[in-house]
């Protein structure tokens, strides 16, 4: 099985590259299927089901039925990809639950930067600490998820 790589950037708004072709570009508009998939990034691969993701991504006021909401995001989401040259299913559904392809190598600049900050903080010797907390300012260049900031799953995710 071919391994396929994702880098996904979070920091100063969404981006996001297959094998160092640009998906989302940052700035673009995020709808419901770019949410779903920064959502399952920031997840890894480990799986999310209907529920779980039908609540992070819709309130009852937004949606009076959030699994078809859901399966529509999905659907859209790979119909996006599709347009955009993905010619593999990213996204993948197995016993209602929701997960990043499993040979997928996954980056995460937020978990890069918690990295960073944790080897910065008890990294005893002051020259690779300060290192490590320059390369951490080199990752988060702006707020976290901006356009996404009113989501209750983005807040708890940037407080961390």
């Amino acid at each position: 099985m071919e391994q396929h790589s994702m880098r996904v950037e979070t920091f100063g708004g969404l981006a996001v590259w297959l094998d160092g072709q640009l998906l989302v570009r940052r700035g673009e508009r995020i709808n419901k299927n770019l949410e779903l998939l920064a959502l399952l990034a920031l997840n890894g691969r480990a799986p999310l089901s209907n529920e779980a993701l039908a609540g992070l991504l819709w309130t009852e006021e937004e949606s009076h039925n959030p699994a078809g909401a859901l399966k529509n995001a999905a659907y859209s989401l790979r119909r996006l990809l599709e347009q955009r040259g993905v010619e593999r299913e990213l996204v993948t559904v197995e016993d209602k639950q929701y997960r990043l392809a499993p040979d997928l190598s996954l980056e995460v600049d937020l978990w890069q930067a918690g990295r960073l900050a944790e080897q910065a903080v008890n990294q005893p010797d002051k020259a690779l600490a300060l290192a490590a907390w320059e390369e951490l300012d080199g990752i988060c260049c702006g707020d976290f998820l901006p356009q996404l900031a009113d989501r209750p799953w983005v807040a708890g995710q940037a407080a961390l």
